[in-house]
């Protein structure tokens, strides 16, 4: 046994291992004991394309009788601390945090006989534009259309929306030169989340977009301006009604705008 174990094994007493992984009750931390609360659903999933990052849900199996703040996960040696956690009016509900060892999933799966969801290319090709007018009038809104098609042989799905909840719809993001000079983004990119719905695209098929650029920058004069858009997509499985994404892309394209006075 290593000087560190024995030392926890001292603290934590006999019946209790710091190698031992589960729940425990830190509301004294000097002798955290295991937690008795029954747990219910317990959901693993990746939050990053690599599989290094897993979000970790563990819900109650009525309530949980501590704040998360007063529970940890242990894992052999690793403790692993709760940020969030659900309540209702009967009491705390669920806990939850982001687990960035990917070493510590397996045992975690494992104690809470867990599936781990893990992320995959979805095979996916695509063709993004962005459709524009001839020109557009200065001072005025500056709408384009972005256009993504399935030039694959199989669907894939992603979901439209959660970022649009504010000034603009903050799941696009765009840069400007205009005369050869970059130009800032002068909009408000404060977003609190919004609406989200799956879109589905068969080979050849098409999904449309509208966007007003008049949100990110100020078009006053008579100018020239190539725009670099960029659109954040979660990917979903087309037939998993479970909407767990399964892959972070970006449906980028460069066009070109004229601005007249």
């Amino acid at each position: 046994m290593s000087s560190l174990l024995l030392l926890l094994a001292l603290l934590i007493g006999p019946a209790i291992m710091a190698a031992d992984t589960g729940l425990y009750n830190f509301f004294d931390p000097t002798r955290p004991k295991p937690l008795t609360d029954k747990v219910g659903e317990v959901t693993l999933a990746s939050q990053a394309n690599d599989n290094r990052h897993y979000s970790l849900s563990v819900r109650a199996a009525t309530t949980f009788s501590l704040p998360c703040t007063q529970i940890r996960l242990m894992v052999g040696t690793a403790s692993v601390r709760f940020n969030s956690q659900g309540m209702s009016g009967a009491g705390y509900t669920s806990m939850e945090t982001t687990i960035n060892d990917p070493d510590l999933v397996p045992q975690v799966a494992r104690y809470f006989n867990a599936k781990v969801m893990k992320r995959r290319h979805p095979g996916h090709r695509m063709l993004v534009e962005f459709l524009t007018e001839p020109n557009y009038a200065a001072g005025r809104s500056v709408v384009v259309t972005l256009r993504i098609t399935n030039v694959g042989d199989a669907p894939f799905a992603f979901m439209e929306g959660g970022r649009q909840r504010g000034a603009r719809n903050n799941q696009f993001a765009f840069s400007a030169e205009c005369d050869n000079k970059m130009i800032p983004d002068v909009g408000n990119p404060v977003n609190y989340g919004g609406m989200a719905s799956p879109v589905a695209l068969r080979p050849s098929q098409s999904h449309e977009i509208k966007v007003d650029l008049a949100k990110w920058f100020k078009f006053d004069q008579d100018t020239t301006c190539k725009i670099s858009g960029n659109y954040h997509m979660e990917l979903i499985a087309p037939d998993d009604k479970s909407l767990f994404t399964i892959w972070e892309d970006c449906a980028c394209a460069e066009f070109n705008l004229e601005i007249k006075l």
